[in-house]
């Protein structure tokens, strides 16, 4: 589990030179934990050029990342699933519901990924056609019964 860092120089041993072309350092350290776990520190510093022609690495920070191993569950049978009552959908089976958010960040953007809801709104179909006769006809118009709208 090694973190992925874009346009990073991967070095095993730091040299001056290489040191040189970057102002940011990142150690990583891998241990066994004490839960049998695998725990990984990056410890993050900034390289700084000395008066004497050489870098130094100041340390600013420690981030710790532990990788579990998943559990032994298993997943539900959409088979087996309890039936709703009244005829209602679950929210997890519904496509609209799965489908209607995304995570975008768009190509040489500074800003991170953005959180888009791309759902349409339902709106029920017969509240559309009321609306558009009252918007042709007007509030009294007739029905093709003959009986007015209410």
């Amino acid at each position: 589990m090694q973190p992925h860092v874009p346009h990073a120089i991967t070095v095993s041993v730091p040299s001056e030179k290489a040191l040189a072309k970057c102002e940011k350092y990142m150690l990583t350290h891998q241990e066994l934990a004490s839960d049998g776990e695998i725990e990984t520190k990056l410890i993050k510093g900034d390289v700084f050029k000395t008066r004497g022609g050489g870098q130094s690495v100041q340390f600013t920070d420690i981030e710790t990342v532990k990788q579990e191993s998943p559990t032994g569950r298993k997943r539900r049978s959409s088979t087996a699933a309890p039936a709703q009552p009244d005829g209602t959908e679950s929210e997890w089976t519904d496509v609209e519901t799965r489908c209607s958010v995304a995570v975008e960040m768009r190509a040489g953007s500074q800003l991170g990924p953005g959180y888009q809801h791309h759902a349409q709104p339902k709106t029920p179909a017969s509240l559309n056609i009321t609306d558009l006769r009252r918007m042709v006809h007007g509030p009294a118009a007739k029905t093709p019964h003959g009986s007015k709208d209410a």
